[in-house]
């Protein structure tokens, strides 16, 4: 009972409401339905990101510092989330046009970490593969197609 309220009907509603978003784009009666949909997606988005951070940070790189396993890169993970988390903050509520610090820790660190795993699969990968979430998974420094196993 437990398993069918935390995996299978969340689910089955996840997968019925998108279905039902998709096919709004082609029916024009469904459109209301599809902007409630898609705001209640972002607001559990939101939610999600926020929890899930907040259980990464408090509840395992502490546990971590705690054990003394990657005690340093812990630590270093979590002074760097609460000063990005305090800059970002702190420009919302000054007020600060075009949120510079926030602009330069996305153009200088985020954006450069989703390159990476593309300039890393075309230089490590003797042929050539279109990478896609999931698509690519790396056995012996080689990158595969999983549908190739």
């Amino acid at each position: 009972m437990r398993r069918l309220a935390t995996s299978i009907a969340p689910t089955v509603v996840t997968g019925i409401a998108g279905l039902l978003t998709f096919v709004s784009l082609f029916v024009p009666a469904l459109a209301p339905l599809r902007g409630a949909l898609v705001s209640i997606a972002v607001i559990i988005a939101g939610f999600a990101v926020v929890l899930g951070f907040f259980h990464l940070v408090l509840g395992v790189h502490v546990q971590r510092i705690r054990q003394g396993k990657g005690a340093l890169y812990s630590l270093v993970l979590i002074l760097a989330a609460g000063v990005t988390a305090g800059l970002m903050i702190a420009e919302r509520l000054l007020g600060t046009p075009d949120y510079p610090a926030g602009a330069f820790i996305f153009n200088n660190i985020v954006m450069p970490m989703q390159s990476a795993p593309c300039s890393t699969a075309s230089a490590t990968s003797s042929r050539s593969f279109s990478v896609t979430a999931g698509a690519l998974t790396s056995t012996s420094g080689r990158l595969r197609p999983l549908w190739s196993r």
